[in-house]
């Protein structure tokens, strides 16, 4: 059946090959409008197109076959070439007007050349010449059937292709409007890191007027020379493992001026997984280096003060320390071999310099041990609190056996990371308080700790006089003194120095306590 549908006589046995077709049934069953104004053959022609599957619709007229298929479409239409109302010819014209996808046949008497040429010049798709053979008839059916069919599938392609790049082209709008809102600095580049692609941030960044200016550049043109060997390492890393985070390089603007800046940079492959460039963030740091410049050099600064006033505190020390150490000198010398020389209010007198020249003394070391604290001995190392405890117990067991008292750890205290020689001068000075503010027949010191969320806290919980509640909020001011200096010996510095040192790794103290009902100290330090 190479040539078209025309003489039945001369086509027959092709057009069995064709018989017994029928159509893709994984689409809707087709519908064929059969156009017979006789109806004995309009009733055989349906049973017989039936047995193929197809949805039969049938008509008597020209008119009334228009008016179904302006309403609904049909895969072939059957045409008598003479009906009642207008010729076969006729009605294929008026089809014509309506453009339909139907595939039009029209049934011609024998030979009937005119009509047939005329049919073909209104568009039929074949004819069929009387008398109609069944075989042939199905085979023409069913070939207009699957021309249709492909026909079908071929607009619905075509339209599901325009829908999908208009919403490809509507994404790709929508992605550049969104990048170009961005506020971060994005640049996208091909696999040899030519610039395809930026945001208005990258443009602003590094000084340009439009991002058509970078469009074409390379990358490494953005950034300083001396960083460049080190960004196409970069290059490499992130094509194999598909990604590089925060790495800091010099950049440069259109004038060549540098800034610090930040980039990450992402491998961008397409729906195959091939990979076709990258997309790199960049972030600019420059406030960030200047911030860490200011600080060093503060640092710096606060180093070099800090090592002045440790100088001066030093110097003032030791230029306090030797008169009072002359004074100590000659008022023992007095009080050994002239005492006898004296009455008793001069001796009294000279018991008095001794004493105020030994508090002068301890008050220096208490001063000189405040400035220290947060500047010297900062260095952190792990510390078992435990031995540390331990060690306070030992250096302070004269004081111990002399009140005949006992400094006890209820449980096991943690083992930190910190500075030991300030926890160390923190234990000893509340376990000491805890001791000496004390008269009961045997004093007891109890420390302990607790592991909380986010910190450690410690006890330190002594039987001593306790302190009246309206000394709290000034207890842990420096000099202050809860006390005459004649009742209890001290400076009243102690209290200041722990909480100095509590602050300054991070902590807090405060502390419970009842005038005749012991006083229990408590501190927290971080966990980290």
């Amino acid at each position: 059946m190479k040539m078209l549908y025309c003489i039945c006589t001369e086509r027959r046995g092709a057009c069995e090959e064709g018989a017994g077709g029928g159509f893709d049934r994984g689409m809707k069953r087709p519908s064929i409008l059969l156009v017979e104004d006789n109806a004995v053959l309009r009733e055989r022609l349906r049973a017989l197109l039936s047995v193929d599957g197809y949805e039969i619709k049938t008509v008597g007229k020209g008119e009334e076959a228009l008016a179904l298929i302006n309403k609904e479409h049909c895969a072939v239409c059957l045409i008598d070439s003479k009906l009642p109302d207008m010729t076969g010819v006729e009605l294929l014209q008026g089809l014509n007007e309506l453009d339909p996808p139907t595939h039009s046949i029209l049934i011609t008497p024998f030979a009937a050349r005119e009509i047939e040429l005329a049919a073909l010049k209104a568009g039929a798709y074949a004819y069929i010449e009387q008398p109609i053979h069944e075989e042939e008839l199905r085979a023409v059916i069913n070939r207009a059937v699957e021309v249709y069919q492909l026909q079908v599938e071929r607009e619905r392609m075509e339209e599901a292709l325009r829908v999908s790049e208009a919403n490809y082209r509507a994404l790709e709008e929508s992605m550049r409007s969104v990048l170009e809102s961005l506020p971060e600095a994005i640049t996208i580049t091909d696999l040899n890191a030519t610039i395809v692609d930026c945001t208005k941030a990258t443009v602003r960044m590094h000084g340009y007027a439009d991002k058509e200016e970078l469009i074409g550049k390379t990358a490494l043109q953005l950034i300083a020379p001396r960083d460049h060997q080190r960004a196409v390492a970069n290059l490499e890393k992130s094509l194999t493992q598909g990604f590089v985070r925060d790495v800091e390089y010099t950049f440069l603007t259109k004038g060549g001026e540098e800034f610090h800046a930040e980039l990450s940079a992402s491998l961008k492959k397409d729906s195959n997984g091939k990979p076709i460039g990258f997309v790199a963030i960049t972030k600019d740091i420059t406030g960030r280096k200047r911030a860490e410049e200011e600080l060093k050099r503060q640092m710096n600064e606060l180093e070099r003060a800090n090592r002045d006033l440790e100088d001066f505190t030093s110097t003032v020390s030791h230029d306090l320390k030797v008169p009072l150490r002359s004074l100590q000198a000659f008022s023992t010398l007095l009080m050994d071999d002239y005492a006898e020389l004296l009455n008793e209010t001069g001796r009294g007198y000279l018991r008095r310099v001794k004493e105020a020249t030994e508090r002068m003394e301890a008050l220096i070391e208490d001063l000189l041990t405040l400035s220290r604290v947060g500047r010297k001995f900062t260095e952190v190392e792990t510390v078992d609190l435990g031995e540390l405890v331990e060690e306070v117990k030992s250096d302070l067991s004269s004081r111990i056996r002399e009140r005949g008292g006992e400094v006890v750890v209820a449980g096991k205290l943690p083992t930190l990371a910190t500075q030991r020689v300030w926890m160390k001068e923190l234990f000893m000075n509340l376990i000491d308080n805890g001791l000496k503010f004390n008269r009961s027949e045997k004093p007891r010191v109890a420390v302990s700790s607790e592991e909380r969320e986010g910190d450690y806290l410690f006890t330190v919980k002594d039987n001593g006089i306790g302190i009246d509640e309206r000394y709290h909020a000034h207890l842990f001011r420096l000099f202050e003194r809860a006390h005459l200096p004649s009742e209890y010996e001290g400076t009243g510095a102690g209290l200041a120095i722990c909480k100095k040192i509590v602050n300054e790794l991070g902590g807090s103290i405060w502390v419970e306590s009842r005038s005749g009902e012991g006083s229990t100290f408590y501190f927290t330090l971080p966990r980290n």
